[in-house]
């Protein structure tokens, strides 16, 4: 195998996403083109290539406002594992967003706990990935579709409830995957597309009834 000196760090850009949804295909995520073209768009995509060319590693910093920025997709195909490349991905990630004064915070599993903790990233919250099987009836509902100017208030209703105004973000989720709102605005369900699955997120409401229903109609 090519030695890791032999790899170029450079920015990624929509001209590498069939070498991306390569790399997120691989490890069994859910991304999709839009997903990718939104981190690109909005935050900062880069990874190591081979020599010739194609990427073989990624990592994103999306910032969520000008405080808080988001690490994630930090992806090494196979043959490149344990050779520290995430690791240094990482840190350029963290560096990019502490350049703009911006705390970065990720999300890990079990296995990259570990990894992460020794990088001197602490625990906040647990978080657990739930999943619906096809056929479950959900009943009458009191959600409705989201219309295009119900972003403002959804996006002052997700700051107090996530701690961050990210509008962008939301109004891409709006345009592309379930969105349903309870009247008075009194909750508010997004989602997404992805490989092989509906992903549903962020939804806050009022009340258990209300957030029911918003699941329920997604």
């Amino acid at each position: 195998m090519t030695s890791v000196d032999a790899l170029t760090f450079d920015d990624l850009t929509p001209d590498d996403m069939e070498a991306v949804l390569n790399l997120s295909g691989e490890a069994g995520w859910t991304q999709v083109a839009d997903d990718w073209r939104l981190m690109m768009g909005l935050g900062y995509c880069a990874g190591f290539r081979d020599p010739s060319g194609v990427p073989i590693a990624s990592g994103v910093a999306l910032p969520m406002d000008d405080r808080h920025g988001w690490i994630s997709m930090i992806l090494v195909t196979k043959q490149w594992q344990r050779k520290g490349l995430a690791t240094k991905l990482v840190d350029k990630c963290c560096d990019w967003l502490e350049e703009r004064g911006i705390t970065p915070l990720l999300d890990a599993t079990p296995a990259g706990r570990t990894v992460y903790s020794q990088m001197g990233f602490h625990d906040l919250l647990g978080i657990s990935r739930w999943r619906r099987e096809d056929g479950v009836s959900g009943g009458e509902t009191i959600a409705s579709p989201a219309r295009a100017e119900a972003l403002t208030w959804i996006a002052d209703y997700d700051a107090k409830v996530f701690g961050a105004h990210r509008p962008s973000i939301l109004g891409d989720l709006m345009t592309r995957g379930p969105a349903f709102v309870v009247d008075h605005e009194a909750g508010f369900l997004l989602g997404r597309e992805g490989r092989g699955v509906t992903q549903l997120g962020p939804v806050s409401a009022n009340d258990e009834a209300a957030a029911k229903s918003l699941l329920d109609t997604a």
